[in-house]
């Protein structure tokens, strides 16, 4: 497993959920995050050599963790 790979590919769910938290993605959330699948899906597709869906999971795992640790914990 490419660990930088998913260091650096979960980034979009830390900027969405800063951004979330801001307000800044209220009507355009939803394309933002196929954007963001998008991009990686083909960066994983041509970086990671194999184990495709170990990469794609652990990168949305990621995701999910940041973005709700950035949009709750501000909150409290």
């Amino acid at each position: 497993m490419n660990w930088l790979l998913i260091g650096l590919l979960s980034i979009p769910g830390l900027l969405m959920g800063l951004l979330a938290t801001r307000g800044y993605t209220r009507e355009i959330e939803l394309y933002l995050w196929i954007i963001f699948a998008v991009f990686a899906t083909l960066v994983i597709a041509r970086t990671a050599g194999s184990r495709f869906f170990l990469h794609g999971l652990s990168v949305g795992v990621a995701w999910g963790v940041l973005n709700g640790l950035t949009v709750t914990c501000p909150q409290q």
